[in-house]
């Protein structure tokens, strides 16, 4: 709800200026702290990392709670970009030290379907805070949540050795760079970036361009429904499903994206264009789950802080570039174009990626039963 309330409440108390600069803020100041978190999440107990993040998003209400100057915007958009960059590796790669690697795919796939139905919710929810609560009673009650999570995080696995010491850094360092040797897993981080930049992003900005045009507000209700409804099986069908490629099943999910981008360059029916947005959210949702269980089984458990750190930072980078660049770009050259690039994209970025060894099968990280080595001695996080 925040996300959504909070930007909202300020551009109607303090304007769209006000508005971008907090959400300019979050997002740079996310973009770089999230390589000091990934190394973070190497080096101390993730839980309470978590549990920080958590904490650092909770001063920003409060912070826009005080005071309305700028500074207090600034201040706010910092601390709430740094708490969620120190949480992002450390959960991603603490999921993993919490169940497990047999059953991670499960439990991945749970957390991006609790996700999923909470983005089905939060916009509405979001916009009745704005309308039936005061200013102050939102910003508490987000301050509130924030608190009340960090309160509620698990202890986790440390993944950082109780005697630590220069030679485990180094050691670490070493398996780091051994993590990304694999061409399979620079070819998916390629990959990626690749379909951010060119296709993804700008695909979301075309979709309520297009949709709006088209079918009005209600109808590009409808459609971003049906793409959070179709993340949300698409994280179901990952959590129940154990391919022994998920990289070839993932790849081919993504493919299934390009009929997003016709209905983006032709004219068709309201319920074609609902029809194929369910298609692609479905078949791209699988990578979001199986990928993250690559990334962690692929790599040692006191690495995988700073190996979700670089996947994040890949995508954020490039996402807002995307984005921004959609409607300038469409106006000159036409939406039809800017989707043909896109549909370009997602057709032979995934086949070409499936030439790579190794990767349909993510490193032969389909089907996992090795579990974990014990976390040492003394060398766990409780809550």
């Amino acid at each position: 709800m925040g996300e959504i309330a909070l930007p909202t409440f300020l551009l109607i108390e303090q304007g769209t200026a006000v508005m971008g600069l907090f959400l300019a803020g979050v997002s740079l100041s996310n973009l770089l702290a999230l390589p000091f978190a990934g190394k973070l999440a190497d080096r101390l107990p993730r839980g309470a990392l978590i549990r920080a993040g958590y904490i650092l998003s909770a001063i920003a209400p409060l912070l826009l709670l005080w005071s309305d100057s700028t500074t207090a915007v600034v201040a706010a958009a910092v601390t709430m970009g740094g708490g969620w960059a120190l949480g992002t590796p450390a959960s991603r790669a603490g999921l993993a030290d919490l169940v497990g690697l047999p059953n991670l795919a499960r439990a991945q796939g749970s957390v991006s379907a609790l996700q999923n139905v909470i983005g089905i919710a939060a916009p509405g929810l979001g916009g009745a805070a704005i309308v039936w609560w005061t200013a102050d009673g939102l910003l508490s009650v987000q301050a509130a949540a924030s608190l009340l999570a960090a309160v509620a995080t698990p202890g986790l696995p440390n993944a950082r050795k109780a005697d630590h010491d220069d030679a485990v850094d180094r050691n670490a360092r070493k398996q780091l760079r051994g993590v990304f040797r694999p061409m399979w897993l620079r070819a998916g981080l390629a990959q990626t970036a690749l379909q951010v930049l060119l296709g993804f992003a700008p695909g979301l900005v075309l979709m309520r361009i297009v949709a709006t045009d088209r079918y009005g507000s209600e109808g590009l209700g409808l459609v971003l429904s049906a793409g959070a409804g179709a993340a949300l099986v698409g994280s179901v069908v990952a959590a129940l499903v154990k391919p022994r490629r998920p990289g070839l099943w993932a790849n081919l999910g993504f493919v299934s994206y390009v009929p997003v981008f016709a209905v983006l360059a032709i004219d068709v029916p309201l319920p074609l264009f609902m029809a194929a947005v369910l298609l692609g959210g479905v078949g791209i949702s699988l990578h979001g789950v199986w990928w993250y269980v690559a990334l962690n089984v692929a790599s040692p458990p006191q690495t995988r802080g700073r190996v979700h750190a670089v996947d994040a930072t890949v995508t954020k980078v490039l996402e807002p570039v995307g984005m921004g660049a959609a409607a300038p770009v469409s106006a000159i050259v036409g939406v039809p174009a800017l989707a043909g690039v896109g549909a370009t994209v997602f057709l032979l970025a995934p086949l070409l990626a499936l030439l790579v060894p190794g990767f349909m099968t993510y490193g032969k990280t389909g089907s996992v039963t090795r579990p974990d080595p014990p976390p040492p001695a003394g060398g766990t996080d409780r809550a």
